[in-house]
């Protein structure tokens, strides 16, 4: 089975928030500490070492923080752009007023949102998201947004099969 956008929005926000977590473990690793529901700090969850991501080559290492953020997007994407743009302001000042960046506590973030963004130059959320991170003091800066959290499902068929049911071909 092939995850498309149309069974991602079938999840409702603590599905995906468990999803990606799960997500988390398999792409990160296994140190990854994730939190429960409710008031988080800003943070879904954190992991403390060196990590093959982006990728075996490019590793980073240091405090990882990640930022699980839902939008409903059967309102439409422009208006779920529009939430999530909103959102990474909010979180990244919430995690400033919190000495994160000033500290160190926070040397690599990754955001994390159901919503597909778009590439459009200097007006799509990929350009808004990267030039927003060059105001903090983060070492490194990623998101994933709906088209990665498919990739991710479409690679580790094991949590792609565990939260989305196989449907059994029929002859």
């Amino acid at each position: 089975m092939i995850i498309s956008h149309e069974e991602l929005t079938k999840l409702n926000d603590n599905q995906f928030e468990k999803l990606v977590k799960t997500l988390l473990i398999s792409v990160i690793g296994n140190g990854v500490t994730p939190f429960s529901q409710g008031k988080d700090g800003a943070r879904e969850a954190i992991y403390k070492g060196k990590a093959n991501y982006p990728s075996k080559i490019n590793t980073w290492d240091g405090n990882w923080i990640f930022q699980v953020k839902y939008s409903n997007i059967t309102f439409g994407l422009d208006k779920a752009r529009k939430q999530i743009k909103y959102s990474i302001d909010n979180e990244l000042k919430k995690l400033e007023d919190y000495g994160y960046f000033e500290s160190n506590k926070c040397d690599n973030y990754v955001y994390i949102t159901n919503v597909p963004f778009s590439g459009e130059a200097s007006k799509g959320l990929h350009d808004y998201i990267e030039n927003k991170s060059k105001n903090y003091k983060i070492k490194n800066f990623d998101y994933w947004d709906g088209e990665k959290i498919i990739g991710f499902l479409n690679t580790f068929a094991i949590v792609r099969e565990t939260f989305f049911q196989v449907q059994e071909l029929k002859y």
